[in-house]
């Protein structure tokens, strides 16, 4: 394959001017077409790719792909970790595109490529109605009516009806704080709702190449349903897990189900009509009770207006959790002959009907039943969504590797034994493949172990494992970078304790200490004063708001990433204004505007270590579930805390990436969290020359800078020309530093 890849490329760069030669791309490229040989070859195979920013990954690993399945027949799968990506990988003159073209030009033949996603993300125009019904009948509803009023005219105008391109391109918020699966279609949804997503997975089912993503995986692998090996009856040649370094993110938020009791009885409702007997009356009236039940715990906080209302399993009176739970049981017990009957049926069933919502409600009541006898480890929580106080279950998964084993059950198990059933998603070669995949070391060699750990991937009887590795360009892109005032004020404010409010129970929210919001927009007044569009990562939307109150205040008019406001507005004025300051949460990850202007960003600007903050919810649940398991509460924090820093590692990373976009881009990364290490001078205690720390150094963030940057390649990240923002607006260089201490 190794001559084909290398002709693809050679007719990529004949076929688009702007397809440079790239040795390291080709070294990627081959790498991914050996895997795959080797797959083929021993009939299954698995490898973890690394390829940092610069590498051209995504047409990296498309051209391979494509030329084994134009060879051989066989369908090809790609899962990325968003729709937006998804998205725009399949964009008019995007990678997809080019990949056919140049696949063609070496083979003769012009492959298909569809996108696959999941019923949840098709809007129902009907549900949609209703809300807006609901929000007509309340008084002061003025924002929320026009906000559904809104939503229900794109919702009924749309080509696609997908819930992601209103939320990308009208609003980045759903109407009344309601979720996707309060407005998607479902079993209850009429035949003309369900149209468009029928047409699409109508479009799927053909394609040569199917590109969908990782929540769809998931919960695939999640139901047992056969939802991706649906091409014809032809085999899957190549899986390609694109962004794997997120899966287990994916895997706690797909599999933390959500049941609905109202539609769950509409459900079985409608099932029972559709056979026109009462085999569901004893379901029917068991759902009822139950939704009676709940609605009457629903708890009266006016503060939570317009807000669903969640309280955990645990947190109810004894006498309570025995009187749901011997509801649920008997759900159970009366759901048994029905079950049966889906079980069967969804075994002659095509894709768009197996994924019943019905059969999808009992799986979850099941494990419901299942967690309150001990038998998982599910967390479960009483839930009432914010229109209506509509009772739910809410269900969180907290050990994602025992769901992410079943993706990978076909290639092997811990003993080293595969296991497949027929509805297990096959592929001869598993490729799993990002930016971030090893944990940032010091030597700067990759380490793929905790994130195997993390997805529960074992490499006994793996024929291919010895083809896993990473790949950096050697030249790509110049750094300078600004370190923070080791003595600089920290981010928030230290939490003052109330005796009388247990510690689990404290609001997560911690104060933002307004000197470090000072001096945040010190350092971004420091920096505009520089050439270039300056891009300012922050971790949540009221450190937005507060830098850009303080960075106003100073005549700068940033532009402002709200809720409110969609991403493709700010990036259009971002666009339009080459000294743009472009202040975000959301801007971590996928924000990129090389297409459009070349070094977008010649300053990138990281406010805080990006450590996730805590959803109140599950850091609540995962706390009380491990301390019940017998750990002690240092030993559960320990193991929050761990899982914590990989993310904020992995999210640094990608945040880092945000202004290396290409070969010649150069840029000045700043950082404004004093628990970011400097450089050996800088880092050294010089009394007079360079503050004191007055924290601890989180000294992996430093490692987690790609190390061409760290140890001298053209824009090391160590050299004369970086600096240190003082907390009193001074910017003092390396070389600067060096002349005073030898002074």
């Amino acid at each position: 394959m190794k001559k084909k890849i290398e002709e693809a490329f050679a007719a990529g760069r004949k076929l688009y001017g702007d397809l440079h030669e790239n040795d390291v791309q080709l070294q990627y490229a081959n790498r991914i077409g050996e895997i795959i040989a080797c797959a083929e070859k021993n009939g299954t195979g698995q490898a973890m790719v690394e390829a940092e920013t610069g590498v051209g990954k995504t047409l990296g690993y498309l051209v391979p792909a494509l030329l084994h399945s134009a060879r051989t027949g066989e369908r090809a799968v790609i899962s990325t970790f968003t729709l937006q990506l998804q998205r725009q990988i399949m964009a008019p003159g995007g990678d997809m595109e080019r990949a056919i073209a140049m696949v063609a030009e070496v083979t003769g033949k012009r492959l298909t490529a569809a996108l696959r996603i999941g019923k949840r993300n098709f809007v129902d125009a009907d549900r949609v109605r209703v809300h807006l019904e609901v929000a007509e009948k309340k008084k002061g509803a003025g924002e929320v009516l026009e906000e559904w009023g809104h939503f229900l005219a794109w919702a009924e105008g749309s080509e696609t009806g997908q819930i992601s391109e209103f939320l990308e391109n009208e609003c980045d918020h759903l109407p009344g704080g309601v979720e996707m699966e309060d407005v998607s279609v479902n079993a209850a949804s009429t035949d003309a709702a369900l149209a468009r997503y029928q047409a699409h997975v109508d479009a799927a089912k053909s394609a040569d190449v199917v590109v969908t993503n990782h929540a769809m995986l998931v919960r695939t692998a999640f139901a047992g349903w056969k939802l991706l090996h649906d091409g014809g009856g032809r085999e899957i040649g190549a899986l390609i897990l694109d962004e794997c370094d997120r899966l287990p993110d994916v895997a706690r938020d797909a599999t933390s189900a959500l049941l609905p009791m109202v539609e769950f009885e509409a459900a079985a409702r409608k099932w029972n009509e559709m056979r026109e007997d009462n085999a569901a009356g004893a379901l029917i009236g068991h759902v009822a009770e139950l939704r009676e039940q709940m609605a009457q715990l629903c708890p009266e906080d006016p503060d939570a207006a317009g807000k669903e209302g969640v309280v955990l399993w645990s947190e109810l009176s004894r006498a309570q959790q025995n009187a749901l739970a011997l509801k649920v049981e008997e759900i159970c017990a009366a759901a048994v002959p029905i079950a049966k009957v889906l079980l069967k049926e969804t075994l002659e069933m095509d894709d768009a009907k197996i994924e019943s919502q019905l059969a999808e409600y009992l799986k979850i009541i099941h494990g419901v039943a299942g967690s309150f006898t001990g038998e998982g480890d599910d967390l479960v929580a009483l839930r009432w969504s914010p229109a209506r106080h509509y009772p739910s279950f809410r269900v969180y998964q907290i050990y994602p590797a025992r769901t992410l084993k079943r993706l990978w059950s076909y290639w092997m198990d811990e003993d080293g034994q595969r296991q497949e059933n027929e509805f297990t998603i096959k592929a001869k070669a598993l490729i799993l493949t990002s930016a971030t995949i090893s944990s940032p070391t010091k030597s700067g060699n990759p380490d793929f172990s905790e994130l195997k750990i993390e997805m529960g991937i074992y490499d006994k009887t793996n024929a291919c494992q010895h083809l896993s590795g990473q790949y950096m360009p050697h030249e790509f892109g110049r750094v300078r970078f600004v370190f923070p005032d080791k003595s600089a004020p920290t981010v928030y404010l230290p939490r003052q304790k109330d005796a009388a409010i247990p510690e689990e129970e404290e609001d997560v929210i911690q104060t933002i200490n307004p000197d470090w919001v000072a001096y945040a927009a010190r350092m971004v007044a420091r920096a505009r004063k520089e050439p270039g569009r300056i891009l300012v990562l922050a971790n949540s939307y009221r450190a937005t708001a507060a830098i850009c109150a303080v960075l106003r205040e100073q005549g700068i008019e940033p532009v402002e990433k709200t809720r409110a406001r969609r991403q493709a507005e700010c990036v259009a004025d971002v666009i339009a204004d080459e000294r743009a300051v472009f202040v975000t949460p959301s801007g971590w990850e996928g924000l990129d505007l090389s297409a459009q202007v070349k070094n977008a960003f010649r300053h990138v600007i990281v406010t805080q270590l990006p450590y996730h903050p805590g959803c109140g919810v599950r850091e609540r649940a995962i706390m009380r579930h491990l301390t019940s398991r017998g750990l002690s509460d240092i030993e559960a924090r320990n193991m929050v805390w761990v899982r914590n820093r990989s993310s904020a590692l992995r999210k640094f990373k990608q945040g880092f990436g945000r202004g290396i976009r290409g070969y010649r881009d150069e840029m000045t990364f700043w950082v404004c969290d004093p628990r970011f290490p400097a450089c050996d001078v800088l880092e050294n205690d010089l009394s007079g020359v360079v503050p004191l720390r007055t924290v601890k150094a989180h000294k992996e963030f430093a490692w987690a800078i790609p190390k061409r940057f760290r140890v001298g390649a053209w824009g090391s990240a160590w050299d004369d020309d970086s600096a240190m923002f003082l907390a009193d607006g001074r910017l003092v260089s390396v070389g600067e530093v060096a002349e005073m201490a030898g002074a």
